[in-house]
């Protein structure tokens, strides 16, 4: 059997470092302004790893907001 190994361009050190950029960039940022620069489905998927891996961390704060579906991102002070 063979097997096929992809080296992916997109790591989760480096989606961290993206998203605590774009945090505060927007001191509070959105779902959308996180995700909306995103390159492909893969690039969303590594971005959405790294941001479950530092709220478990709490290195990040998720919150509500008022409307169905949004959700703002804050560093953890």
């Amino acid at each position: 059997p063979k097997h096929l190994i992809f080296r992916y361009q997109y790591t989760i050190e480096e989606q961290k470092g993206y998203l605590i950029d774009a945090i505060r960039r927007y001191k509070k940022a959105s779902f959308t302004q996180i995700f909306e620069g995103l390159r492909d489905r893969l690039h969303a998927i590594i971005t959405f790893l790294s941001l479950l891996e530092m709220i478990n961390a709490q290195e990040v704060k998720i919150t509500t907001g008022s409307k169905m579906n949004s959700f703002w991102l804050e560093m953890k002070k």
